[in-house]
This record gives C-alpha cells, structure tokens and sequence, in this order.
C-alpha cells in the first residue's frame, strides 16, 4: 500500500488555502493546498529532517514551521516568507 500521513491543519488568512504537513515524499515537509481543492504545493524540501508545519501568520502569506535535524529532537522554529 501506498499511503501518505497528513496532519497540523491551517487556514491561511484570506481562508483559500490549508497548510499541512505530510509524509508524501518520504520525509514530512510542509504543504499548502487550495480549499477549492487541486494539487498541493511543496513548501519545504527537506529530504532528512522532519519539518512539521504550525500555522499561516493571522495577517499575510508568512508560515511557521518547526524542523528537527536528524531526529535529533531539538526542534527549531522557522518562519517562511511567501517568496520563500
């Protein structure tokens, strides 16, 4: 079977888009998909270290996210701009 992992749901402000993150490319990254639905968007690329997303900021495109390198389980929080 080919399954996929999908948590941490978020509205962006203007409440068209879910942020998410999934284990889709075998490292969970983060994800952002229309709520009209279509194909999500790849908003992190990490191929190693678990990068989990946390929300859209209330008033513009910016995200949080968290990642962790190695498993080391020393989470860092980051914040995405929409130009990445």
């Amino acid at each position: 079977m080919s399954t996929a992992s999908v948590f941490g749901a978020s509205f962006s402000p203007d409440e068209k888009r879910v942020l998410f993150s999934s284990d889709a490319t075998g490292v969970y990254n983060v994800f952002s998909v229309p709520v009209a639905g279509g194909k999500p968007t790849q908003l992190t690329r990490s191929t190693t270290d678990r990068t989990s997303a946390v929300g859209y900021f209330p008033r513009d495109e910016r995200i949080l996210f968290t990642r962790d390198q190695g498993g080391n389980e020393l989470t860092h929080l980051y914040v995405r701009t929409p130009d990445g």
